[in-house]
């Protein structure tokens, strides 16, 4: 803990959260390719407008759940 809590103390917050989101992308990219993209896009825009409204996130689970429900339902 103490390790990673250095590490955090030098490393900028934005430029941590662009590592992170890069590396999400990069993990969608290569796990589920450009229709994974299509899927997460939306999501992140979904993703930005509670904080916009005043409402919490949880309200947005659907935007993920559901494509995770249609993939194991078809068998993907």
């Amino acid at each position: 803990g103490r390790t990673c809590a250095k590490l955090y103390s030098r490393v900028s917050p934005r430029s941590l959260a662009g590592a992170v989101f890069l590396g999400l992308v990069l993990l969608i990219l290569a796990l589920e390719g450009a229709g994974g993209l299509l899927v997460a896009a939306p999501a992140l825009l979904l993703g930005l407008v509670p904080p916009l409204a005043g409402v919490k996130r949880v309200h947005l689970m659907g935007a993920i759940l559901l494509p995770v429900v249609i993939r194991l339902l078809v068998g993907g």
